[in-house]
């Protein structure tokens, strides 16, 4: 934002989006195949949290030390943003909000936490990958994923994109796309 406060842009209103930490996923998948046959023919859709635009804001704000904002935008606002993909997201955000009850229905988090006792909070799981750079912060996310703080202009702030090796030719050009001097 204009007020050098981080801010999480996302197209959800006040809708609930279901996360959760990749390492979960491996876990809750490990716990589904040490039951055997118990899920054969089941459809199982899992989620840690299901959290709203302004919650994932907090929680981050707590795990960096730092205010991060949640700034709604219109899902066709985010749709016309300049950077690759972001049609796409803006897609999906808005499939996620305009049926973010479903959507989150459909993933039981009493389940999923029932096949991973440990399963972690989006605050848990930022408050252990916080830390302090050169920069005074940054945050180790999780492989294939990346976290954009953008000012309200869209067109400066900060980018952390996160990805295994293999997909290091795309991230080279997604950054030469980036790295602009109005970004």
């Amino acid at each position: 934002a204009p007020d050098g406060v981080l801010a999480l842009t996302m197209p959800m209103g006040s809708e609930r989006l279901p996360g959760i930490a990749v390492a979960d996923i491996g876990k809750v998948a490990y716990a589904i195949f040490k039951q055997g046959d118990a899920f054969i023919g089941s459809r199982i859709a899992i989620a840690g949290e299901h959290l709203t635009g302004r919650q994932m804001a907090a929680a981050l704000t707590r795990a960096l030390g730092e205010e991060v904002r949640y700034q709604d935008v219109d899902a066709d606002v985010y749709r016309a943003f300049d950077f690759p993909g972001a049609d796409e997201m803006g897609n999906m955000y808005q499939f996620n909000r305009d049926f973010s009850t479903m959507f989150c229905e459909a993933r039981d988090l009493t389940q999923t936490r029932a096949l991973n006792p440990a399963l972690q909070t989006l605050l848990t799981w930022a408050q252990e990958r916080s830390g302090h750079g050169a920069d005074g912060r940054f945050m180790e996310i999780e492989e294939g994923a990346w976290y954009s703080f953008a000012n309200e202009d869209m067109k400066s702030g900060k980018l952390l994109v996160v990805c295994p090796e293999y997909q290091l030719d795309g991230l080279d050009q997604l950054m030469a796309t980036l790295d602009r001097a109005d970004l």
